[in-house]
């Protein structure tokens, strides 16, 4: 990726071919007025959540000068969809609470349903079409059901959705090991699509390699109508940065934070008197990686991988994953670097890349708040791609 350039937070964002400046873009307080001249792009979400995918596609219109209309969101969560109506769109007809299982054939299929073609036809011109099916299937923390779980056959869904609509782009993301998934669907997208007649090319992003504090890893998934093979694999080759974002340049005005200054969002994690003692622990001994010995037995007295657990983030380097489980020690690296806690949601927000204008007052259970900022795309990071493909639709 170029060398990075100053956000300009009033009008417009860097070109698709640069890297904006994400630690100055996420402590923006009201949203920016982009100068978009451009053609609109009309895009469906699909498995939105509260809304990283579109924030991405919308981020994504800046760089090009090209304005977002949201067509249409859906997902079964209505929490979520609530937060998303909030921030992209209050018109009602435009968020969709629906199983998206129902606009299939059957599951794993790449063929609209009577009740996906009805809603297909209700929705116009599409050009973009962008989806994060459920990945707790696919992850490898899930124990119980990795590789062969019910929700890893959603993937095709978008395809179908996509095929139908015959839209210019595609764009899934998910987990990497979904490349393993039983029903191998990321093989029969891949198929269905290229014998569509779209150039196709899957791949794993990394957050950090994006300018964003977090080495969080996803399987992308691009369809293009507009390049040939050759186009699609050149406009999607980055460069990695010279040098990694670190959590502190997006988070350090955020250190003392009063805890009811934004509700959930500030609120600090209860704990238990083990782990504020392993927290001080921790500060006490300026340690960032917890003794063994005092780790709860299920983390001590058998081989596993788990390292991070209990350790406390570094000021100068990015985080590891955020996960719904990032108020809990017992969950991974996310004790506070400076700070005798847990990071905040606020902070795992802004680790994600989400800005401040972006709300969240809408929920009212922490546990829904952590799970909705956990399972969102890095916003950053689909921008970037996202860019690339509508530099090249504009042009054509």
């Amino acid at each position: 990726m170029p060398k990075d350039r100053d956000l300009d937070t009033q009008s417009s964002f860097p070109s698709a071919g640069q890297l904006p400046n994400w630690e100055n873009f996420v402590r923006l307080k009201a949203h920016p007025e982009w100068q978009q001249t451009g053609k609109k792009v009309r895009i469906v979400d699909l498995f939105c959540g509260c809304g990283g995918l579109s924030l991405g596609a919308t981020l994504a219109g800046a760089m090009v000068a090209r304005p977002v209309e949201i067509a249409l969101a859906a997902d079964n969560w209505d929490e979520a969809l609530q937060v998303y109506g909030a921030n992209f769109s209050p018109d009602s007809h435009k968020t969709l609470h629906q199983d998206l299982a129902a606009l299939v054939e059957s599951p794993g299929s790449v063929v609209l349903s009577k009740q996906g073609k009805a809603l297909a036809k209700t929705l116009g011109r599409v050009d973009l079409l962008v989806a994060g099916p459920p990945c707790q299937g696919n992850s490898d923390l899930n124990n119980a059901s990795r590789r062969d779980d019910p929700r890893n056959q959603l993937y095709t869904v978008p395809v179908a959705m996509a095929l139908s609509l015959k839209v210019e782009f595609l764009v899934v993301e998910n987990v990497p090991p979904v490349v393993h998934s039983s029903g191998k669907v990321v093989f029969d997208a891949v198929s269905a699509l290229t014998l569509a007649g779209y150039s196709v090319l899957d791949f794993v992003a990394n957050a950090a390699d994006f300018g964003l504090p977090q080495a969080r890893r996803r399987h992308i998934l691009v369809a293009s109508r507009k390049h040939n093979q050759a186009e699609l694999e050149q406009a999607l080759t980055f460069s990695k940065p010279a040098t990694t974002a670190s959590i502190w340049s997006f988070i350090s005005d955020l250190e003392m934070e009063k805890p009811a200054s934004l509700g959930l969002l500030s609120r600090p994690t209860k704990m238990s008197k083990d782990n504020i003692e392993r927290i001080n622990y921790l500060f006490d001994n300026n340690l960032f990686d917890l003794p063994n010995q005092l780790r709860p037995a299920c983390h001590r007295d058998k081989v596993h991988s788990y390292v991070s657990m209990y350790g406390r983030l570094r000021k100068d380097a990015p985080s590891q994953t955020i996960t719904s489980g990032f108020g809990s020690m017992g969950q991974g690296r996310y004790v506070h670097p400076t700070q005798r806690r847990m990071i905040s949601a606020h902070e795992a927000a802004r680790i994600q890349g989400f800005p401040d204008y972006f709300s969240f007052s809408n929920v009212r259970n922490i546990t829904s708040l952590r799970t909705m900022i956990a399972n969102a795309v890095p916003p950053g990071l689909i921008a970037l791609i996202l860019a690339r493909l509508l530099a090249k639709s504009d042009s054509k």
